[in-house]
């Protein structure tokens, strides 16, 4: 699942770095938000990476 989380962390690092250049937001503001921001993006990319895993192997096996 590496290529999974690696890809995001470095598009959410980008992100990081391009939004506090633009807004300049207090650090409390940042942690809440990317506190609260990256758990989220990455369990939904590593959930859809899993499913998108678990679908191909049944399709190979003819399950379904």
């Amino acid at each position: 699942m590496y290529l999974v989380v690696l890809p995001i962390t470095i598009l959410l690092v980008l992100a990081a770095l391009k939004l506090d250049d633009i807004v300049q937001l207090p650090i409390w503001a940042l942690i809440g938000l990317w506190g609260t921001l990256v758990p989220a993006v990455v369990t939904v990319a590593l959930r859809y990476a899993k499913a998108t895993v678990l679908m191909a192997r049944l399709e190979k096996e003819g399950l379904l």
